[in-house]
């Protein structure tokens, strides 16, 4: 196993649910692989993230302190820091499933503006967008992947569940603004 992949997971499953990895072929949630995900997007939260040589070296859980509590601010290297957003998600269940299944994903940056985009269309239709329900799918590109969003049709009508009990603190809101 990847000690910093294990790290991250850890640190994602404090935070609200197992962590998604986002890859060329969709979303892969601990060993199950799908292309896409539905389900309610139930919060955000700005993060941070700064690699040396390929090695995680720092990371800020709410965008604003890092590692030992130094300030994102003033650090030296914030212009080489990742900007994203994590994003908790109730999945919806699958035929036969009781209730939702809280999952978290980190969104790089161009997946965080999809997000914000979807986010601000749905704010303009005086909904909130926790409450529609949300089809993420991928756009593989030569180096990296594209997260999208759209309302889930098919899950439009169908009762929404009650929100996943468990850690929310900094994903319980969010903002339509990343640092």
């Amino acid at each position: 196993m990847n000690p910093d992949l294990d790290r991250l997971d850890l640190e994602f499953a404090l935070e609200g649910g197992p962590a998604v990895r986002v890859v060329a072929a969709g979303f892969v949630i601990g060993a199950e692989a799908r292309p896409e995900l539905s389900g309610w997007v139930r919060g955000w939260t700005r993060v941070r993230k700064y690699f040396r040589e390929g090695k995680l070296a720092c990371w800020s859980a709410d965008g604003e302190r890092g590692l030992r509590g130094k300030r994102c601010e003033g650090c030296a290297d914030r212009s080489s820091c990742a900007r994203r957003l994590r994003v908790a998600v109730d999945r919806a269940g699958e035929i036969g499933d009781v209730g939702a299944r809280r999952v978290t994903l980190e969104l790089n940056y161009t997946s965080c503006r999809n997000f914000l985009a979807y986010a601000r269309r749905i704010a303009e239709t005086d909904r909130d967008v926790s409450r529609v329900p949300t089809r993420l799918s991928v756009v593989p590109h030569p180096e990296w992947v594209e997260v999208c969003f759209e309302v889930d049709a098919d899950l439009f009508y169908a009762p929404e569940p009650a929100p996943v009990d468990g850690p929310r603190e900094g994903l319980t809101g969010g903002s339509t603004s990343v640092a």
